[in-house]
């Protein structure tokens, strides 16, 4: 897997020498993926996106409430009036939730964890495009679910997906569309556990070449036993972090690495050799035009330890009181536009045909009288003014 480390212009290129297990199309064609060119992003401009989306949501809902909702509403329609808008914190826990849900499913399905990390970016990554108040974020994580199997080569058709869930085929079908649209069709994820499998064979060559490979000692003479518990919680660190906004703000070697470390310090394994060594060997990669501003260690072990703080994130639960509670209020906040239940979306789908309509009786009378004049000009006939339209001068 490759990471990189972004400080100002510097940039630290990390990658473990040994990925033969990973998929190498995929991993070594990260730094010119869509994954690292359109999906990573800054704190800053993610919650920009975020706040953007609650907040046009709203409006939009707004509006169509005062459009829709007669001069003397119901019972029902105050009620609805009444419910106050559902808080960007609140569309995050409502996602998180079902993030955890996620895991949940691709264990029952029997996924591999590839399968699992790509619906979990999908899922991530649709939500970046639209709000919960869109569309609703139980049927969208089981199309990103299903679309991400599929993906992965995975493939589990759409029946047997749904009786396995209980869950009815023409919902994750029809949404299919709507995530590969979200997604702007980047369906490529690079995944943090292919770079942590990378990273663990490259920790097994330096175990076979010994001290001179300048790993830590302990880790050099560690067991079979510790070295499998070593992947485990590495692993179960990966997962945490899934569960976070890690993957959209970090390179999925950097995941892996910080995933690495957690676990080592989980097994009470020292890695600070084995991380300078992979933090110079990313330098010697990149090989920067001028010296890097700060070590390179230093600038690796930064980006870790807010990786880190993710991860505690990762570790909190969302209850599903509290879920229940938020679906509530986001069912009267439902965007009607996207709703095909709704008037306002009957409405707006027959003013679209109507004027697609429109058009193509336009494309068509261009049509014929671009024929007509052409057969007039063959036959030297005079031709004859287009209609005006009515009014014209």
């Amino acid at each position: 897997g490759q990471a990189y480390i972004q400080k100002n212009t510097y940039r630290v290129q990390v990658e473990p020498a040994c990925v033969s297990c990973c998929n190498l199309e995929k991993t070594m064609n990260f730094a010119t993926s869509t994954h690292k060119s359109r999906w990573l992003f800054t704190k800053d401009a993610l919650l920009a996106v975020r706040e953007r989306l609650n907040k046009e949501c709203i409006e939009t809902v707004e509006k169509q409430k005062r459009v829709h909702t007669s001069s003397e509403p119901s019972e029902a329609e105050k009620r609805t009036l009444d419910v106050a808008p559902v808080t960007l914190e609140e569309e995050r826990k409502l996602l998180r939730f079902y993030e955890n849900q996620i895991l949940a499913l691709c264990s029952q399905l029997k996924y591999p964890t590839k399968v699992r990390a790509t619906a979990l970016v999908y899922f991530k990554r649709f939500f970046l495009t639209f709000s919960c108040m869109n569309y609703e974020p139980m049927k969208m994580m089981l199309t990103c679910i299903y679309l991400a199997g599929k993906t992965e080569e995975a493939y589990i058709g759409a029946e047997e997906f749904c009786r396995t869930l209980k869950q009815d085929p023409a919902t994750v079908l029809r949404n299919e569309v709507a995530v590969l649209q979200a997604l702007k069709f980047d369906l490529v994820v690079h995944s943090p556990y292919r770079a942590l499998a990378g990273f663990m064979e490259d920790l097994e060559e330096c175990r076979r070449i010994g001290p001179s490979s300048g790993a830590d000692p302990p880790l050099l003479e560690a067991g079979p036993e510790l070295m499998a518990r070593l992947r485990a919680a590495a692993t179960s660190a990966v997962d945490a972090l899934l569960m976070t906004d890690a993957p959209l703000l970090h390179p999925p070697g950097q995941l892996a690495l910080a995933a690495l470390r957690s676990g080592a310090r989980k097994t009470g394994l020292k890695l600070s050799q084995y991380l300078e060594r992979v933090a110079h060997r990313g330098m010697q990669v990149c090989h920067p035009p001028s010296p890097p501003a700060e070590d390179p260690v230093v600038l690796l072990g930064a980006a870790l330890d807010d990786i880190d703080k993710l991860g505690m994130e990762g570790a909190q639960k969302v209850e599903a009181a509290e879920v229940v509670e938020i679906d509530k209020r986001l069912k009267a906040w439902r965007n009607p536009l996207v709703d095909p239940n709704s008037e306002a979306y009957r409405m707006a789908a027959a003013a679209a045909d109507k004027e697609k309509a429109a058009r193509r009786e336009a494309k068509v009378r261009a049509r014929k009288e671009a024929q007509a004049a052409e057969e007039a000009k063959l036959l030297g006939m005079p031709q004859a003014p287009p209609p005006q339209p009515a009014g014209a001068g």
